[in-house]
């Protein structure tokens, strides 16, 4: 049904954008990307495809392992226009919140900027663990330790996925750790 919208009127925004939405799920990165693309260039207020087309330009600095550890300046920037632009025209849709501030860990950049975001993702999607987990990323990464423990916390209280408590167990171990290793003051 999408292909033959497209056939009909190819430059139709939400088409494309479902189209590429579709690509995505089905990890075809580099189509969801022209797609997505297609949709911004027909529509700038389609939050959607904002969204969508960063959370494409991210996976494709994904491992293996499905995860990332740093993003060219170039992408990121490409991100933060889009996730700015997603959070401008559709300020209560959470994801674009949660995305921007993980660019920004991944970038080691606003950091600051990136706890107020996740603190709006949490107030828009209260119980989002995978928002306090990031939220607890960052806090870890700016050395608020006592910050960092009290969010993990939460996450495991919050009956989080197997894997997500194996991995916010192994964080709250690694922030009690290194803060019991800062230098007294």
């Amino acid at each position: 049904h999408l292909k033959k919208a497209l056939t009909l009127a190819p430059e139709l925004s939400t088409a494309n954008a479902s189209l590429g939405v579709l690509r995505l799920g089905q990890g075809d990165v580099a189509a969801a990307k022209g797609l997505l693309q297609r949709a911004i260039a027909s529509n700038q207020n389609n939050y959607l495809a904002q969204y969508y087309y960063a959370d494409a330009l991210s996976r494709e600095e994904m491992g293996p392992d499905r995860k990332v550890s740093s993003y060219p300046p170039e992408s990121a920037a490409r991100m933060r226009t889009a996730l700015n632009k997603a959070i401008e025209v559709a300020p209560g849709f959470p994801e674009p919140y949660r995305l921007l501030a993980f660019v920004n860990l991944a970038t080691n950049t606003q950091l600051t900027e990136s706890v107020a975001l996740l603190e709006k993702a949490i107030a828009l999607s209260p119980g989002r663990l995978d928002f306090s987990y990031v939220l607890a990323q960052v806090q870890l990464r700016q050395k608020d330790y006592k910050a960092a423990r009290l969010t993990l916390e939460q996450v495991i209280a919050g009956n989080p996925s197997p894997q997500m408590r194996a991995q916010a167990e192994a964080m709250l171990n690694r922030a009690v750790m290194e803060e019991q290793n800062q230098p007294k003051q």
